[in-house]
């Protein structure tokens, strides 16, 4: 019989860049409260028949606001397709799955993000919003964050941008996460922390990989990039029937 271990839960608050919060950070902090034509310069309208606009909260999520948080809630979390680059707001997993169940989901996905995003934003907020059940679709494990202390920032250093990295990045990228057997170390960890943070927080958890679902609705997004609407619907489908067992 395995034993559940107790430890005491880290204080975000009191992880940070000379008084930058760490584990709260949000890549897409610039666009705190705003609305947004596109979540980066680079992104490109393929689709122009989608209509997408990016609402953020004053925490830097594109999701509702966190300052009534009593009822129940559930919270997703993942990288670009749980954000929902390229794609319009209610057509994405997570308010498939609020829509199905009733209860409000807070999607703190952010793009680009890996593992270890998931991870660092979970012990950041979970506690805070203390919702019942999360939902994670893991990313490309090929992924790495980095944190820059000297510029009060974090990077996720990924395959599509090696090109563009800084050879002192190009060669952290190499070291580590350029090999798959350093990238599935890191996803493995990644899980068994989140799975251990839920248990010790008392939350249900539910979570399956992107692959599992990348064959399907593919480059259909606005950006002609991501994954389109019949993807979302298939990863909330499947969330769903987990669910329902």
């Amino acid at each position: 019989m395995s034993k559940k271990i107790n430890s005491d839960y880290i204080d975000p608050s009191k992880i940070a860049f000379n008084g930058h919060r760490f584990y709260r950070w949000s890549c897409h902090k610039k666009f705190k409260s705003t609305t947004v034509d596109k979540l980066y310069k680079t992104e490109k309208i393929v689709n122009p028949d989608i209509e997408v606009t990016y609402s953020f909260n004053d925490h830097g999520y594109r999701t509702h606001s966190f300052n009534s948080h009593k009822d129940e809630c559930y919270v997703a979390l993942g990288s670009s397709d749980t954000i929902g680059l390229g794609q319009s707001e209610h057509n994405r997993w997570s308010n498939i799955i609020e829509e199905h169940t009733g209860v409000k989901t807070y999607n703190l996905g952010q793009g680009k993000g890996s593992a270890d995003t998931i991870t660092r934003t979970a012990i950041g907020w979970l506690k805070e919003l203390n919702p019942s059940k999360v939902f994670v679709l893991w990313p490309p494990n090929n992924r790495y964050e980095l944190g820059l202390e000297h510029i009060h920032k974090i990077v996720t250093l990924t395959p599509h941008e090696y090109e563009d990295m800084p050879d002192n990045l190009k060669n952290i990228y190499e070291l580590y996460l350029g090999t798959n057997f350093n990238s599935l170390v890191n996803r493995q960890r990644n899980e068994y922390t989140i799975t251990g943070l839920c248990s010790d927080l008392d939350i249900e958890l539910y979570s399956c990989d992107y692959i599992k679902f990348n064959h399907i609705d593919k480059q259909t997004a606005r950006d002609g990039m991501h994954h389109g609407s019949e993807y979302q619907k298939a990863v909330a489908n499947n969330f769903i029937n987990m669910l329902d067992k």
